[in-house]
C-alpha cells in the first residue's frame, strides 16, 4: 500500500502504572472489544509517585509484556509521573504546573541534574522488565529544556509532544501530530473538547497523523466512556491505527523520496 495520503491514528494510553492497574486493564478490555487489539502505544510511568514500582507487580508486569508481545509499543512516560517540588522559577510555571497539569507535569521546570537522574532511573527499570524504548513521553507533553538535553544524553530518539513528534539527533525536526481531548470534569470542558474534537475531525486534510490519548480518568465517568470508545470505534474504520516507530518509519521514506525527486531533477540518482 502507497503511504500516500494515509490518514494514521496513534492510540495512545497514557498512564500506564500499577497504581491505576484496573482502569488500564479495563481500557485494553475496552479497545479489545471493539477491534483494536495491536499497535496501541502504552505510555509506561515506572515509579508512579515512587510507590509503585512495575517490577513489583507482576500481574500488571505480565499484562504489559503480553501487549508488548502482540505488537503495542512501549513508551516511557516519565519517571513517577509527579513534582515533588511546589517551588517554580515563576508565575506562569506554577500556574501551569499546578492548576493546568494538578502537580502531575514532572519535567516542567527541572534541571539538568535532576532530568538525568530521573531518565537514567526509568530507563534501568524498564530495562530490567524488557523494554528498551526509543521515544520519551514527558507527563503532560511539556519539559524543560534541560531534560530535553537530558532525554537526548540518555539515547532516546525522539521526544512526543502534544502536536508533534520531535526528532531528537540533530537536525532536530518535528513531525506534526494532531491531539484530540478528552475529560470527564468540568462539564463545560467536556463540551469544549467535543466541539474541538469535532472541528478538527472535519477539517480537510490528504495526509495527517491524529493522536488519540485516553487516560485511566477517561474510565470513571460513564458519559465520557461512551463518547470516547464509540469515536475511537468509527475512527477505527477510516484511519490506519499506527504506532510511533512506523509513523517515523513512513517519514524517514518520505523524506528518502522527496530527496530522490530533487536529485532527479538535478540529473543525479539517489540509491
Amino acid at each position: 500500500m502507497s503511504t500516500d495520503n494515509i490518514q494514521r491514528l496513534a492510540v495512545e494510553l497514557h498512564d500506564f502504572t500499577p497504581k491505576y492497574q484496573y482502569e488500564n486493564f479495563k481500557i485494553l478490555d475496552e479497545l479489545e472489544r471493539i477491534g483494536i487489539t495491536s499497535k496501541r502505544i502504552i505510555h509506561i510511568v515506572p515509579n508512579w509517585g515512587g510507590k509503585y514500582n512495575i517490577l513489583d507487580h507482576k500481574t500488571f508486569l505480565d499484562r504489559i509484556i503480553h501487549s508488548y508481545i502482540q505488537s503495542d509499543e512501549i513508551v516511557l512516560h516519565g519517571n513517577t509521573h509527579v513534582r515533588e517540588s511546589k517551588e517554580y522559577p515563576s508565575f506562569y510555571q506554577k500556574f501551569l504546573g499546578e492548576w493546568r497539569y494538578r502537580g502531575e507535569a514532572e519535567f516542567l521546570a527541572t534541571n539538568y541534574s535532576d532530568s538525568i537522574k530521573k531518565i537514567q532511573s526509568s530507563k534501568n527499570i524498564l530495562f530490567q522488565a524488557g523494554f528498551l524504548p526509543k521515544v520519551f513521553v514527558p507527563p503532560g507533553w511539556i519539559l524543560s529544556r534541560e531534560a530535553q538535553q537530558a532525554a537526548v544524553d540518555e539515547g532516546f530518539e525522539y521526544l512526543s509532544l502534544r502536536t508533534s513528534l520531535r526528532k531528537l539527533n540533530k537536525p532536530y525536526e518535528d513531525i506534526k501530530m494532531e491531539c484530540l481531548e478528552f475529560t470527564a470534569r468540568p462539564r463545560i470542558a467536556d463540551y469544549i473538547f467535543r466541539f474541538q474534537n469535532f472541528s478538527l475531525l472535519h477539517a480537510s486534510h490528504k495526509e495527517r497523523n491524529m493522536r488519540f490519548p485516553i487516560h485511566p480518568q477517561d474510565m470513571l465517568e460513564d458519559r465520557t466512556k461512551k463518547y470516547l470508545f464509540e469515536l475511537l470505534s468509527e475512527l477505527s474504520k477510516i484511519m490506519h491505527t499506527t504506532t510511533f516507530e512506523e509513523i517515523i518509519s513512513t517519514n524517514h521514506e518520505a523524506d528518502r523520496r522527496k530527496k530522490q525527486d530533487i536529485a532527479f531533477k538535478k540529473g543525479k540518482y539517489l540509491i
